[in-house]
This record gives C-alpha cells, structure tokens and sequence, in this order.
C-alpha cells in the first residue's frame, strides 16, 4: 500500500508559497477532481468518482509504470487510451494572493512522446491555462496529499497568528485521450519565476524561509507510462 516509488523528485513542488492575506470578502470554493478522467501523476494514475465525500470511498489508484515491477505488480493498470487524460502537478501555499496567482510564478513546461513519432510539446503559456485555481485546503485534499506521499505531514501555517489560511493549486493539463496503445514518456521541467517565501510549517524554529527566483526547480524529470 506504499505509493513513494518515482515520487521523491516531484515532492518540492508540493512545498512552494509566499505570504499573504486572504482577500476580504472572497468566496473561496473547495475543489474536486474531474470524473471520467485519468490523472497522471508520476507514472501513477487515479480517477476519482464521486460517493460519500471521503477521499479514500471516492479514489482509485494504479502505476502505469511498468507490469512486473517487483511488489508493485498488483497496482499495475495502463492508462485508458480513449479516455481523458490530464497531467497534475500540486502546489500548496498558504495565503490567497499567492495562490491565486501561482501559474506566473511556477512555470511549468511538458513533452509527451510515444509511438510512432508522437510527439506533444505544452510551455509555460500551454499549462498556464489549466491551472484549477486556488482552493480551499480541507480535509479530501489533506488525505489525497498524506496518502500518495506516504506520510503523516499535514500542511499548516508556520505561524497560526498571520491569519491566512492553506490553500491548494493544481495543474490539470489535458494529454489525452491518446491516438493509439504503446509505451508513452512524459518529460516535466518547472522552475520559479520569482522570488518564493516559504509560509507553511517544517519544525523548529517555524520561521519564513526565502528562496530567489529560480531557487526552486526540476530539470527534465522523465517517466514512461503504458497506454492500452
């Protein structure tokens, strides 16, 4: 029931915020991903169906990775071929103006290749536009991030006194569906465009932790997945 196997690398892009307060008056909504649809998330997919409103009765998961990988051949499922498919990125940060305008300052570009020469580039105007928008961070998104990152760490404000809350963005971008099966390699780059102040909670003294633009990064992650 462990989902940390290709995981590791992307777990920074879960961490990014800079401070500010909620907006006065703002309509924050909670967010749920889309039905009838594969999400792809490092050479894992999962669907969500709606039910009860719990995020462990309303999700199901597979690697797509490879479906004889040791111990993990039971979780193997290719992703659909004529079905939607988006690839998510997560950003978690506490304060509304940030969150809201995340897409400018964490830039995201994609390159999916596969058989027969398929070939799909999508820069950081591409993915700009498929951001879910800031949402407020309850508890589904709460047990979505501890269980796909195998861990017990929940996103909070390093200081409670600031009176802004944690919210969460998502990139959703539409890949598919796919023209035919075979074996596909998504490849993700992002960056930061500006400078980023870390606002959420990780230990001791819980302070602001600055970083320059470009401070945080990902360079050409790859990962293959099945289409079938």
């Amino acid at each position: 029931m462990k989902r940390f196997v290709l995981l590791f690398v992307c777990a920074v892009v879960c961490l990014g915020v800079l401070a500010a307060p909620a907006l006065a008056g703002e309509k924050v909504q909670t967010c749920r991903p889309p039905s009838d649809t594969s999400i792809v998330w490092d050479a894992w997919w999962w669907e969500y169906s709606p039910s009860t409103g719990e995020f462990f009765d309303e999700t199901t998961f597979y690697q797509a990775f490879d479906p004889n990988y040791p111990g993990l051949e039971d979780w193997f499922g290719a992703v659909p071929k004529d079905r939607k498919v988006k690839l998510m990125a997560m950003w978690i940060g506490v304060g509304y103006g940030y969150m809201s305008r995340a897409p400018k300052y964490v830039l995201f570009t994609y390159d999916v290749t596969g058989s027969n020469g398929y070939s799909k580039h999508y820069g950081p105007a591409d993915v700009k536009a498929h951001w879910t928008g800031p949402y407020v961070w309850d508890k589904w998104w709460n047990d979505f991030f501890q269980f796909f990152w195998d861990t017990d760490w929940t996103p909070t404000p390093f200081n409670p006194a600031i009176g802004a809350g944690v919210y969460g963005n998502n990139v959703m971008l539409p890949v598919g569906p796919f023209p035919e099966a075979g074996k596909y390699t998504v490849t993700e780059s992002w960056w930061t465009a500006r400078p980023v102040t870390e606002m959420l909670y990780f230990g001791d003294p819980a302070r602001p932790t600055h970083t320059a633009a470009g401070g945080q990064s990902v360079t050409d992650y790859s990962f293959d997945m099945y289409v079938e």
